[in-house]
């Protein structure tokens, strides 16, 4: 946040067992994808979860964009198994 507003950070940190705890986590991820952070885009993508296609399809394609990068390979292979068929090669 600026102080003023929180950020999805904050949202996170606050309010982790809500709807926007969770949504929060979704933004979270992308920014620092968006950034080139993938460690902190795998670690708040992690811990969205929904039950809608489009959505869950819009974080296993973010997972693919991360997994290009050979590093972060292992860290994905290790994720709970809920996104396990959506990161297989």
């Amino acid at each position: 946040g600026d102080g003023q507003y929180l950020g999805f950070l904050d949202i996170v940190s606050d309010y982790k067992n809500t709807d926007a705890g969770n949504l929060a986590n979704y933004y979270a991820g992308i920014s620092y994808l968006n950034l080139g952070n993938n460690e902190n885009a795998i670690k708040f993508l992690s811990n969205f979860e929904s039950n809608d296609e489009i959505i869950s399809s819009s974080v296993s394609k973010l997972f693919k964009e991360i997994r290009a990068s050979s590093k972060y390979c292992w860290e994905l292979s290790n994720l709970e198994p809920r996104f396990s068929w959506q990161i297989a090669v």
